[in-house]
């Protein structure tokens, strides 16, 4: 079962969107530099350019065949801006999607980003990218200069 088919669905148990590259990512230290290195690319080149720049796997931000890594980002308003995981579409609503705790993804999302002042994040269950299986993924997100865009990167099977 892939993720936007259980988006579609209505039977979000846990949800989370990643990105990484293999050879390079091994802990969740790495993941974070992933992130670090799409908010420079967004800072730097504008949305729409580093959109295309984090969607090239030779740029080391993603990987859905190994770790799962990929970038997304989503708005305070739960609308997805972009997700190089293909398990959401720009423009969708994650609003109504729960996690086990009755809040929306998007608030964990928030309250990890809020965590310092160049991000956080956290671990859950979620289906990987490549794969469709469910496995513990580490997700990642800081807010864009803006105030309003999250910018994540996840992957799965992270240590430390």
């Amino acid at each position: 079962m892939t993720f936007k088919s259980i988006l579609t669905g209505g039977l979000l148990a846990s949800l989370v969107a990643t990105t990484a590259q293999a050879a390079s990512v091994a802990s969740k230290a790495d993941v974070d530099g992933v992130r670090d290195a799409a908010f420079a690319a967004v800072e730097s080149m504008g949305m729409e350019a580093a959109m295309a720049h984090m969607g090239d796997p030779s740029n080391g931000m993603l990987d859905l065949a190994g770790a799962g890594l990929h970038t997304f980002a989503v708005t305070r308003n739960h609308i997805i801006v972009f997700d190089h995981s293909g398990q959401t579409d720009s423009g969708m609503d994650l609003s109504e999607f729960l996690m086990p705790d009755g809040r929306p993804i998007t608030t964990w999302l928030v309250d990890w980003a809020e965590a310092g002042p160049n991000g956080g994040g956290g671990v859950m269950d979620f289906p990987h990218p490549g794969t469709s299986e469910p496995g513990e993924a580490y997700f990642t997100c800081r807010f864009l200069t803006d105030g309003d865009t999250l910018l994540c990167a996840g992957a799965w099977n992270m240590t430390g």
